[in-house]
């Protein structure tokens, strides 16, 4: 089968779900009971085996979501491989790959967009998610995506601000 970024897209979608049947493993809730937190455990790995194979991390210049690009399988890889007892290392290898994706959340000037869960935003998410959950994620790092995040919503309103008194002005 031929991968075009259609069908990358559309297995990197498959990490919402992924991330659902993962906290679905996860649930105390006395109403769901040991198998269907286990078929969430088996449902998280299908989903998560079969977007890894799509992985391509040098694609990751302008879109770092969650939803949409590498990212996002890589947060469900790390927080899978811990709760359901894979190997720490590979755990680890998915938050460098992570956190090596920082320089493009850095970048003010990128063009990325910050919207809920996708761009730089989506990126926030990921971070805090798996400082959630015990992850060795630098306050530096999302420190410094927060503060781009608030940069380029500060530079929107502002031309937003512009536009609007450019127009009030020619009426």
């Amino acid at each position: 089968m031929q991968t075009t970024r259609s069908t990358c897209v559309s297995f990197y979608l498959f990490v919402g779900v992924g991330l659902f049947y993962n906290f679905l493993s996860q649930c105390k809730c006395e109403l769901l009971d040991r198998k269907i937190r286990e078929n969430g455990v088996v449902c998280t790995e299908k989903l998560l085996n079969r977007c890894l194979r799509h992985i391509d991390l040098k694609k990751l210049s302008k879109n770092i979501s969650v939803y949409t690009s590498p990212i996002g399988p890589l947060c469900l890889g790390a927080l899978s491989s811990v709760k359901h007892g894979s190997e720490n290392t590979e755990a680890k290898k998915f938050v460098e790959d992570i956190l090596s994706a920082s320089k493009y959340g850095l970048d003010v000037d990128c063009g990325m967009p910050d919207e809920a869960l996708y761009g730089r935003t989506g990126y926030l998410n990921c971070l805090i998610t798996l400082r959630e959950n015990n992850f060795d994620i630098p306050v530096s790092v999302v420190s410094s995506v927060c503060v781009c995040v608030f940069v380029t919503a500060f530079e929107v309103f502002i031309n937003e601000l512009f536009v609007r008194d450019c127009a009030e002005v020619h009426y």
